[in-house]
């Protein structure tokens, strides 16, 4: 399994053009580099590219970071994308999600509740429907 891994981060360090657009490979090569305790590094390359990746693609990374531990840099990802985001609901969204994939229930709802004036009450259901849907 880590060879595979290696494989992808090798690869696109050979060929940092396939993270210069939109593609399926930047989420998988960020997956790698977590796996690969590159935590650090990965979120480095996310802030720097984060223009470049897809809505559902930033969600999934925030959820990865969460998932493996890393709710720190899924949230430091987070506070950087609102800080240059037009639009603010989105990073706003991913910060409550990452924080309950983390298992930070309590955080979550607490935010959740705090930002409802800024996310609004259409991604609060939204938030709601996903707690819901894990539990």
């Amino acid at each position: 399994m880590l060879e595979k891994y290696m494989d992808v981060i090798d690869s696109v360090n050979k060929n940092f053009r396939l993270i210069t657009e939109h593609s399926e490979v930047f989420p998988t090569y960020v997956e790698a580099m977590i796996n690969e305790d590159l935590v650090e590094k990965s979120v480095y390359i996310v802030k720097e590219n984060l223009n470049k990746i897809k809505m559902v693609d930033k969600m999934d990374l925030i959820e990865e970071y969460a998932e493996t531990g890393n709710i720190d840099n899924a949230l430091e990802i987070c506070n950087y994308w609102y800080e240059t985001a037009d639009v603010k609901e989105p990073p706003l969204t991913a910060r409550i999600v990452g924080l309950f994939v983390a298992g930070k229930w309590n955080k979550a709802f607490e935010e959740s509740r705090s930002l409802y004036d800024k996310i609004g009450p259409e991604l609060n259901v939204n938030l709601r429907g996903y707690v819901a849907k894990e539990l």
